[in-house]
């Protein structure tokens, strides 16, 4: 595989250098909304999702961020495209942030693709053990590599073997950094 090939997928994380951070999302009467990455599980439609503000730690807000439970929150305008990059890799449903300015969304990510190689994949387990995905679980990924023939088709996704983890195309990538889209770290992948 070229070095072109391998750099064209990116893990998207937070950036949480002088930032707000939000809660968990919300339902209209202030319940918890489940936000599990399982593949295949997906956000509500048709219902006023929230999302309050825990903290500014006198930070700004920013286009792109992450609720505790792993679901992208988005300016809308950037959602808009986001989407027309990702096409059917992504679903926008609308989401009020509780004492912030602007409109928002969350980038509910519909692609799951078995797409990691298992064994050249690592991460951090639960004991802080460096594991590959074929002996275990990490939690924390630390050097994902993808099988491209898996990730056909698609730009923005989440690995069904590590459903927490952001995957997105170089060209996503290359959309966020012209818009200069505040609130993201891009960290490139290898591939098989």
């Amino acid at each position: 595989m070229d070095m072109l090939a391998a750099a064209s997928w990116f893990v998207l994380e937070d950036d949480a250098r002088g930032r707000w951070v939000l809660d968990y999302l919300q339902d209209a009467q202030g319940s918890r909304i489940p936000e599990a990455m399982e593949p295949g599980r997906r956000l509500p439609q048709g219902m006023l999702l929230r999302c309050p503000v825990l903290s500014s730690r006198g930070g700004l807000p920013v286009d792109f961020t992450f609720t505790p439970g792993g679901i992208p929150v988005v300016s809308v305008e950037l959602a808009a495209r986001v989407a027309r990059v990702a096409g059917r890799d992504v679903r926008l449903v609308p989401v009020e942030v509780i004492g912030a300015r602007g409109h928002f969304v969350a980038l509910d990510v519909i692609a799951a693709p078995r797409c990691l190689d298992g064994r050249a994949s690592r991460g951090l387990d639960a004991d802080g053990r460096m594991v590959s995905l074929a002996e275990g679980s990490p939690i924390v990924p630390v050097h994902l590599v993808l099988r491209e023939e898996a990730t056909e088709g698609h730009r923005v996704l989440r690995p069904a073997e590590l459903p927490r983890a952001l995957v997105v195309h170089g060209l996503v990538r290359d959309l966020l950094e012209r818009e200069r889209t505040t609130g993201v770290r891009l960290t490139p992948l290898g591939s098989t």
